[in-house]
């Protein structure tokens, strides 16, 4: 059961990088309210990924409903050294999440699922993507 929420973790570990969350925390724990209003998402569901994140141990919830960084989780800051911030919105962006859906193509064909899905090679498509 573990394995087959892998997706769905990335995903959310996604959520929180490109909403810039760690980044918000720097200086210290914020509310959920807070966070949501500096991040541009609704309370609620700010809230429930934030303390499923902090389930996950990617930060530390608090008893105000307020959320604040730990050693993992500063590692999703953009201005830290060795931040894991772009790899996490590369790798569990869209793009990749859709390629992943398609893998059962690879496993029939032998074929790259990311040509088949795009219409081109990943190389291909990053360089288009940077014009």
């Amino acid at each position: 059961m573990e394995m087959s929420l892998g997706l769905l973790r990335a995903r959310m570990l996604h959520a929180v990088a490109e909403l810039g969350v760690a980044d918000q925390l720097r200086a210290g724990p914020l509310t959920a309210a807070a966070l949501a209003q500096a991040v541009g998402a609704n309370e609620d569901g700010l809230y429930r990924l934030m303390r499923a994140m902090a389930a996950m141990g990617l930060f530390v919830e608090h008893d105000d409903r307020s959320f604040s960084l730990n050693e993992t989780s500063q590692l999703l800051r953009s201005d830290v050294p060795g931040s894991a911030r772009n790899m996490v919105l590369y790798f569990a962006g869209d793009v990749h999440a859709r390629t992943y859906f398609d893998l059962l193509h690879s496993v029939r064909t032998g074929e790259p699922a990311f040509d088949h899905l795009h219409g081109m090679s990943l190389f291909e498509y990053l360089e288009k993507d940077e014009q």
